[in-house]
């Protein structure tokens, strides 16, 4: 049973009341009948009247309960994209014009939430940390997450999207109603995208940098490009050509001959005749590497082999190396004064003992494939065991023994090998692998497919499997060149040849080509005499800054796995040149690098708004898709959507809160007056 306090204080005064007026008839305490007595009597039933009704009421307390209704608002999230891509294009008035329009359609029956966003979201595009990089999906999940009371959400935005998260894995609970901001065609822009070269160069050779450009609404522009040394001077190369249609992408090749040996700063800069949305990315800067002696390289083959032509053309292209061609059908070939041999399908059943000598100290890399006598390698090498007979010629399988050096490479290589196509073509699988042999590539089932056998100062690499054209023909189909290709049999065979008998210390980065704002963490690695991993210690970073006087000196702190890493570093845009010394096997080593802060310019290469991610954002999330010119219609389907959705009424029974003490004393005061009253009444 429950009764509502309205009712209960009705009852309640209601016997007070009558029980008052019931004694008021039949009072007899008074023997006269005179004004005061009147008042006497009407005092005394006004006391009893109170009293009782208290009594009632705390007596019907317990049954007491109060309907509390609330009422849930209509609620939409209005979220605009704040990145510096939308300022180019100036979208200020259609903003504008569409939260004037959803403030007077909405009124005061549905509330309107504002925030813009870029990699995060904000109240105001002044408080967005980087408006260069936006991330379309985290900031849709930290918009709901802060206004989970939304019934909707509409975004303005131009869909460009440069952040790690998918943005067509986007799913919402709640509809998602988009805005096509910026320019369907893009705006009339330049732009140098990347900059290609060797890292590694020979002084005095010709030098080949390859320029990626695009241009977007420059049909009939004049550029001019040239490529400077850091240090001033006349261009070293320079090249003019005309832009011939409205979306333009080539890329363009200049030569240039290094002279300084070192580490030297080049700057490419691109010149137009026609204005464009901004300058800043018509420049990009590089660091080469310029030494003063080629090392000589044998590519050795039993036979002719589409692998041969790759990886010539490959090491060829490596300025500081020269790469001779040789067929075992030729004769054995010479091996005076060579700084490294790679070895193709050899050695075979004809020509092997001819050529290849067990006390050869020159460093080898074996490609072992089908034509491969794994009896006579076998006899040739320990460490390694090619399986014989038709077991090798059937599976090409091999089981590794233990190794004595590490095959280490740059933070600069491994990165390139984590973005090439997958290995799926050399046809060698590992079958068995000692937990301490060294290996760096893997294939399948996480089995090494590259080795380092080096002992006694003798360095062999073993690459199982052949086909690696293949490779090279999937990655120029996938992406129209073969960088990843050539970077890693330039980076193996330089990391072949280089002299293990000297200590070495290794310098990387993270990222390996950070943008400006981001942190970069420096890490030092290092080799000892006999080519095994030392911690360095007493370790010094120098930084200096190519384009003024600013320099820092810091010591790394962090020590993990022999690898000693620099604390966080945020550094400004600009050309850094580093060097780092530390104490390694009781000897100082120091080594020197250039790196390249590049201004975070990702918004500035892409200047055309992504319609088709606008469109799937709204129809895989239940809402409709419009362009900046269909604001009304937008606001017409929202308006549709949020009319059709009842305010939810949530009714609750509460009790209501009676202080029992109180009103009891207050009970028993009416009471004690009322007795007062009627027995002195007449002495008043």
């Amino acid at each position: 049973m429950s009764l509502a306090l309205g009712p209960a204080i009705f009852f309640s005064i209601l016997a007070g009341v009558g029980f008052a007026l019931a004694l008021y008839w039949r009072e007899s305490t008074f023997d006269q009948e005179d004004v005061l007595t009147r008042r006497v009597r009407l005092a005394s039933a006004f006391l009893r009247a109170s009293s009782t009704a208290i009594i009632v009421f705390l007596l019907l307390s317990p049954w007491l309960e109060e309907e509390e209704i609330q009422e849930n608002q209509v609620a939409v999230q209005l979220l605009i994209d704040g990145s510096a891509s939308v300022d180019f294009v100036d979208d200020s008035s259609t903003i504008s014009y569409l939260i004037n329009r959803l403030k007077e359609e909405f009124a005061d029956s549905v509330m309107l939430e504002i925030s813009s966003f870029s990699n995060e979201v904000g109240k105001e595009r002044g408080s967005l940390l980087n408006p260069y990089e936006t991330n379309i999906v985290q900031s849709l999940e930290d918009a709901e997450r802060t206004f989970s009371s939304s019934d909707a959400i509409i975004l303005a935005s131009d869909g460009i999207h440069n952040a790690v998260v998918n943005p067509y894995s986007l799913l919402s609970k709640k509809p998602i109603y988009t805005l096509g901001l910026g320019e369907i065609r893009g705006v009339e822009d330049f732009k140098i995208v990347d900059v290609r070269h060797p890292r590694v160069v020979n002084a005095g050779d010709e030098v080949e940098v390859q320029v990626d450009c695009q241009a977007n609404l420059l049909n009939g522009a004049e550029i001019g490009l040239e490529i400077s040394h850091n240090e001033g001077g006349l261009p070293l190369a320079s090249v003019d050509f005309t832009i011939s249609q409205d979306v333009f992408d080539t890329t363009i090749t200049l030569t240039i001959r290094p002279q300084e040996k070192g580490i030297q700063a080049f700057t490419v800069k691109a010149n137009c005749t026609m204005d464009e949305l901004t300058q800043a990315n018509n420049t990009a800067s590089f660091f080469m590497e310029v030494k003063d002696g080629r090392q000589n390289i044998l590519l050795c083959a039993a036979g002719p082999h589409p692998d041969i032509r790759a990886i010539h053309k490959a090491l060829s292209e490596y300025q500081t190396m020269n790469v001779s061609l040789h067929f075992m059908k030729d004769g054995p070939p010479t091996l005076n004064g060579l700084d490294g041999i790679i070895w193709h399908n050899l050695p075979d059943g004809r020509y092997g003992e001819l050529a290849i000598s067990r006390d050869s100290r020159v460093p080898q890399l074996f490609i072992v494939g089908a034509a491969t006598s794994a009896e006579l390698y076998n006899a040739l090498f320990d460490g390694i065991v090619l399986p014989t007979g038709s077991a090798w010629s059937a599976n090409r399988k091999a089981v590794f023994q233990p190794s004595s050096i590490p095959l280490i490479f740059t933070s600069e290589i491994l990165q390139r090998l984590a973005e090439m196509p997958s290995i799926r073509y050399p046809s060698g699988v590992v079958h068995k692998l000692n937990i301490s042999a060294q290996t760096l590539l893997t294939e399948g089932l996480q089995e090494p497919v590259l080795s380092n056998l080096s002992r006694g100062g003798k360095k062999i690499f073993t690459l199982i499997g052949e086909g690696w054209w293949k490779w090279q023909m999937a990655e120029r189909q996938s992406y129209g060149n073969a960088d990843a290709f050539k970077t890693f049999f330039q980076q193996l065979t330089n990391e072949l040849i280089q002299d293990f008998s000297q200590e070495r210390l290794l310098l990387s980065w993270t990222p390996s080509r950070p943008k400006g704002r981001e942190e970069v963490i420096f890490s030092l690695d290092a080799l000892g005499e006999n080519y095994t991993r030392v911690i360095p210690r007493n370790i010094e970073i120098n930084l200096s800054d190519s384009k003024s006087d600013w320099d820092t000196t810091f010591v790394a702190k962090s020590n993990n796995e022999g690898v000693v890493s620099s604390d966080p570093i945020p550094l400004r845009s600009g050309m850094y040149l580093v060097q780092a010394s530390a104490l390694v096997d009781n000897k100082e080593l120091s080594t020197n690098a250039g790196i390249v802060i590049e201004e975070d310019l990702r918004e500035y290469h892409v200047t055309r708004r992504d319609t088709t991610l606008l469109q799937h954002i709204a129809q895989a999330n239940q809402g409709v898709y419009h362009s900046k010119e269909q604001v009304d219609n937008l606001i017409s389907d929202v308006m549709n959507r949020i009319s059709g959705l009842k305010k939810n009424q949530v009714i609750r029974s509460v009790k209501p809160r009676v202080n029992e003490m109180l009103w009891l004393c207050l009970a028993l005061l009416f009471f004690g007056s009322e007795w007062v009253l009627r027995k002195y009444a007449g002495s008043f």
